[in-house]
């Protein structure tokens, strides 16, 4: 029998760096195939089977199981990820514009054990690309009369940007320090 020890986890990565889903399972003649897109029951944790009517029970890893019949399952969309048959399925580079918000799910067949085949789909898992940080404006060069005021603003785009600003090698305090605009 297949059992299920951890299904692929939502995954937050930085852009260009890899995102790695993984299964767990443990069985004999275990097969698998990696989809991108969604499932019957969208961002719910859930196991699919082919050969059963509909049950709903809940895994020792906190996962639902329902067991479909044929049609039910053949209702799975999805896109097949070409190549990718390990229980591990990598991303590298995971990019902003083309995966932030994928959801990804794994099929897995059994060739051994009763009923025979046995499909199950595990997932799914969504996948989160935070946009790296570009410098929009810079700041520039400014003279100034001594004592007199001096504004410095810096202009960037990204996930979750934040902003210190520093005096040499010395971070200079909040909130002035931190905003996108230093005021002297």
């Amino acid at each position: 029998p297949l059992t299920i020890v951890q299904g692929p986890q939502n995954q937050t990565v930085c852009e260009q760096l890899p995102a790695i889903f993984k299964v767990n399972v443990t069985g004999t003649g275990l097969s698998y195939q990696w989809y991108r897109g969604v499932p019957p029951s969208p961002l719910t944790p859930f196991v699919y089977s082919s050969y059963d009517s509909v049950t709903n029970t809940t895994t020792p890893n906190n996962r639902t199981l329902f067991t479909l019949t044929a049609a039910q399952s053949a209702a799975i969309n999805g896109q097949k990820i070409a190549g990718e048959t390990n229980p591990t399925y990598t991303i590298n580079p995971a990019s902003a514009s083309a995966d932030d918000g994928a959801i990804f799910y794994v099929v897995i067949s059994s060739s051994v054990g009763c009923p025979t085949p046995l499909s199950i789909v595990v997932g799914p898992a969504q996948l989160r690309v935070n946009k790296l940080p570009v410098i929009v404006t810079e700041p520039v060069d400014t003279s100034v009369c001594l004592n007199s005021p001096i504004n410095l603003s810096v202009e960037a785009s990204g996930t979750s940007i934040s902003y210190q600003w520093y005096k040499g090698a010395i971070p200079i305090a909040a909130p002035a320090g931190t905003n996108a605009t230093y005021n002297i």
